[in-house]
């Protein structure tokens, strides 16, 4: 018993390539992005509680 698989033409299996070249940059870019936020999140969030409960002195 065969059986038969639809598979895409040549032209678009490489443009699915050609599309993950692409996207791999843009992730990296994006992930640097999310971590940049992260920190920058983290320093906010310890300057507000300062600022909202300070510490008697």
């Amino acid at each position: 018993m065969t059986v038969k698989v639809p598979v895409p033409p040549l032209n678009i299996q490489n443009g699915f390539g050609r599309l993950l070249l692409w996207f791999g940059p843009l992730k990296a870019k994006h992930t640097a992005i999310r971590k940049a936020i992260r920190k920058a999140n983290t320093v906010l969030r310890s300057a507000t509680l300062a600022r909202a409960f300070p510490t008697p002195s």
